[in-house]
């Protein structure tokens, strides 16, 4: 019964299991041959200089499938493995390309995360990769990516502009979104029933934390 217990409880361990992609052979690793020998020697270029003049790593490494891991713990293991930034600065960043899951990952080391965070990892890869491997575009989507990280952590661009933009048509809604419920709200509201002039007025009130958030 004790080793029925353990099994399920080091399973979802073993599904995670990390296999290693191999050694590193410079910035740029196409283990997934998604990238053609020149553009490859070009972004390496771009990379290794950008290494050189700031002190700070960015690392590019594309890998075939992740074989059941999540990209998550995929990339936090590569990252580990290899050491990407210098050794007590932990200044880089990890570009992880997953082409059968179709998957970007942009790991980051505590030295960059002030600059390089969470929220502008996740917009580079909406914005500057995404677009690119969508078309099965691997290159621009690389060189587009590389730059924009390139750009934050050097400061050329804060990284706060990368904050999502509301739509262009979003004035549009706005009287359906705020005043609609808030009409209604008042009409139903003098009503007996406590379920309409409630729920109506509850709505009205979502509509415009909606509103005020955006």
């Amino acid at each position: 019964m004790c080793r029925f217990f353990l099994i399920l409880l080091f399973a979802p361990l073993a599904a995670l299991a990390y296999a290693s992609p191999g050694a590193p052979t410079g910035f740029v690793n196409d283990f997934a041959g998604l990238i053609a020998p020149e553009a490859q020697a070009a972004l390496e270029t771009k990379l290794s200089n950008f290494a050189r003049t700031s002190g700070n790593e960015i690392v590019v490494a594309t890998i075939p499938t992740l074989d059941g891991d999540t990209i998550e713990n995929f990339a936090n293991e590569i990252f580990s493995e290899w050491g990407v930034g210098k050794k007590g600065q932990d200044n880089g960043a990890l570009v992880l390309i997953a082409r059968d899951e179709r998957e970007v990952r942009i790991e980051v080391g505590y030295g960059l995360e002030p600059v390089l965070t969470d929220a502008a990892a996740s917009a580079i890869i909406r914005n500057d990769f995404a677009p690119h491997f969508a078309n099965d575009d691997f290159v621009s989507g690389l060189a587009a990516g590389t730059a924009r990280i390139i750009s934050i952590v050097s400061g050329d661009e804060p990284s706060t502009v990368l904050k999502e933009k509301v739509p262009s048509n979003f004035s549009d809604y706005f009287f359906l979104i705020l005043f609609v419920p808030l009409w209604l709200a008042s009409i139903l509201g003098r009503s007996k029933s406590w379920w309409a002039g409630g729920v109506v007025g509850g709505v009205a009130g979502v509509a415009i934390g909606i509103f005020l958030g955006f």
